[in-house]
This record gives C-alpha cells, sequence and structure tokens, in this order.
C-alpha cells in the first residue's frame, strides 16, 4: 500500500514538472515568434523605404502643391471643369436667328485637363519637372425642347490646348514655369456645319485657327495668399488664321481661407491682356483647286476679366464664376462671350 502511494506521488511529481517544462517551451516559443515577426516587420518597411528612394517623384500631380500654384480662374490652366449656366452676350456671339438662342435653357461647358511630368528630381530646396498639359474643352447648349436635326443638346465649338512645361520649384513656395511650346486651336462644330441655314459657305467668310506660341509664368505662395502672372507671345502661324494672339499678359490672385478640415473658403481673380491679329478671308475653287486669299488684316487689344468664390475641399472645388473673354467661336471671334454660372473643378 505504501508503496501504491509513493509511486502515485512521483508520477504527480513528474506530471507537475512536465508541465512546467511544456509552458516554458511555449513561452519561449511566443517570445521567438514575436522578435521573429518584429524582425520581419522591420525588413518589410526597409525594403519599402529601399524602394521608394530609388523613384522619388511622381509623375502624376502632387495636388496639395499643385492647387496652390496653378491659377484657380486662369481659363488657360490644366484644370479640369464643368461649368453651367448664362451667356450674358449670346445673341452677340451668335446673332443668326436660326440658332434660336432664346430656346436654350442652359449654357454648359465641359473641359478636360491634366498635366503628366514624365522628368522629375527632388533636389534640396529645388523641385524639378519637365512634362506635357493637355486641355479640351467644349461648347454646348441644352434646349428647353427637342429640336429637330440636333436633339436637345447642342456643341457649338471645342477648344484644345496642348503645350509642353518646365516647372522649378524653389522651397515649395515659388514656381518658375517655362512654357517651350503652346499649341492652340479652336474648332466649330460639325453640329452646325451640316445645317445651311445656320452655316452656308456661299455667304459666310472663310475661318480656321491655330497658332504656337512660348510663354513664362512665375507663382508665389504666401500662406492663404497665392499671386500668379505671365506673358506669352505668338512664335508661329503659317497660314493667316483668322485670329492669332500675338502676345498676351497676365495677373491673378487667389486667397485660401481654413473653415473645417480640409474645407478652404476660395476666391479669386484673373485679368489678361491680348494683343490679336484678326485675317478675313474668303476661300474660292477654280477649276478643282482651292485657294484662301486674305481679303483685310487688322491688330487690336482685348482683355479677360474672371473672377470666382466658392469652397474647396482638397483637390475639387464648386462656386460662382463670372468671365469676360474674346470668343473662341471662329465665326464670331470679334464678339465677347460674358458668362456667369455654376463651376466644378477637379485637379488631377
Amino acid at each position: 500500500m505504501l508503496l501504491n502511494i509513493i509511486f502515485i506521488l512521483i508520477l504527480a511529481t513528474a506530471s507537475i514538472n512536465i508541465n512546467i517544462i511544456f509552458i516554458l517551451i511555449l513561452a519561449t516559443a511566443s517570445i521567438n515568434a514575436s522578435e521573429t515577426n518584429e524582425t520581419a516587420l522591420e525588413k518589410m518597411n526597409e525594403m519599402t523605404k529601399a524602394a521608394e528612394v530609388k523613384w522619388k517623384y511622381n509623375p502624376l500631380r502632387s495636388t496639395h502643391l499643385e492647387r496652390l500654384m496653378v491659377g484657380w480662374q486662369d481659363p488657360y490652366a490644366n484644370i479640369t471643369r464643368f461649368w453651367i449656366g448664362a451667356n450674358l452676350n449670346a445673341h452677340g456671339v451668335f446673332p443668326n436667328p436660326n440658332f434660336h438662342i432664346d430656346d436654350i435653357m442652359a449654357f454648359f461647358t465641359p473641359t478636360i485637363a491634366t498635366e503628366l511630368s514624365a522628368i522629375a528630381f527632388d533636389a534640396d530646396r529645388l523641385k524639378f519637372r519637365m512634362g506635357i498639359g493637355v486641355l479640351i474643352d467644349l461648347n454646348m447648349g441644352v434646349y428647353k425642347e427637342h429640336i429637330p436635326l440636333y436633339g436637345q443638346n447642342f456643341v457649338f465649338s471645342d477648344n484644345v490646348q496642348v503645350e509642353v512645361f518646365v516647372d522649378f520649384y524653389i522651397d515649395e513656395v515659388w514656381k518658375v514655369r517655362w512654357l517651350p511650346l503652346i499649341h492652340r486651336c479652336n474648332h466649330n462644330s460639325g453640329d452646325w456645319y451640316g445645317d445651311p441655314a445656320l452655316y452656308d459657305p456661299e455667304s459666310t467668310p472663310y475661318g480656321d485657327t491655330g497658332n504656337e506660341a512660348m510663354g513664362f509664368q512665375l507663382f508665389y505662395n504666401y500662406g492663404w495668399l497665392t499671386f500668379y502672372g505671365g506673358f506669352d507671345f505668338n512664335i508661329n502661324y503659317g497660314f493667316a488664321p483668322t485670329f492669332v494672339t500675338l502676345f498676351a499678359a497676365h495677373y491673378g490672385t487667389d486667397l485660401r481661407v481654413p473653415v473645417w478640415g480640409q474645407i478652404n473658403f476660395i476666391t479669386g481673380f484673373y485679368l489678361a491682356g491680348e494683343y490679336t491679329e484678326y485675317n478675313d478671308k474668303t476661300r474660292t475653287t477654280v477649276d478643282g483647286v482651292t485657294e484662301t486669299t486674305v481679303t483685310d488684316t487688322y491688330k487690336q487689344w482685348n482683355y479677360i476679366a474672371s473672377v470666382g468664390i466658392g469652397f474647396e475641399i482638397y483637390n475639387y472645388t464648386i462656386g460662382a464664376k463670372y468671365i469676360k473673354r474674346p470668343s473662341t467661336q471662329i465665326h464670331s471671334h470679334t464678339a465677347y462671350d460674358e458668362k456667369v454660372g455654376l463651376e466644378i473643378t477637379i485637379l488631377y
């Protein structure tokens, strides 16, 4: 009996020791696993940082910096926009009564624009960017009711701008932009070229436009304020377009006041003077050969004035806008567009 009791005590003691040893083994393994996980995490973070160092720039826009270094009200800035509202001089721009301007419920202009930096690097206080910017907008109107031939929406024209830019950012406060090549062209829409009631080739003067220019711009950010200005000049047009800007200078200011989180109150204005050459032309066809003749050439100064007020949420804005500028309609180039309405912008 005594031997049995001693044997049971020996087994119990051995079991307790085995449990203690097992617990110690588990604790040691757990500590080693934790250290292994931390080491693996550190290694992954180190590899991520090493990969990021090899490519320090983003070819797409850095929206925080770019939104401070782009003129919000500059109509030539590469900002995606959607404007809807009224053209207060619609009858002056489209004098032909067959357009039925009074039946248009609203004018609207969708604009697709962005920039891509193909070459970029940072060096201490200096950031360098070189790339291309593209802007395309459509001038449209929506009628109150469905009209023959066109439906309810009417495309009046489109404008295209393609430019090569070289940017130098200094301390993220200054930006100097050189535009070695700017191409701009305007096109009337096929919505009315095929309708003799709107366009009669025999009685309507022939028109076309397109040119290349070079420009320089300077931006300065001071807290809530961004000041910018610049100039550009024509370098080539060759075929005497209907209108071409020979020289232009502009200035603008944007004000952003923090409201809450990423929401800012924003307002800004843009002013520009453009020295423009106009060419009146005729086109004749004799024996299958078409020739264009310039019948008159004159030059004059024009202006652009734009002002806006609204709210900015990160790289989006929504606000009210007024702009008056020479019309980009080829056959109404001597008239001024005077637009007021709501505009949404996206910087990307």
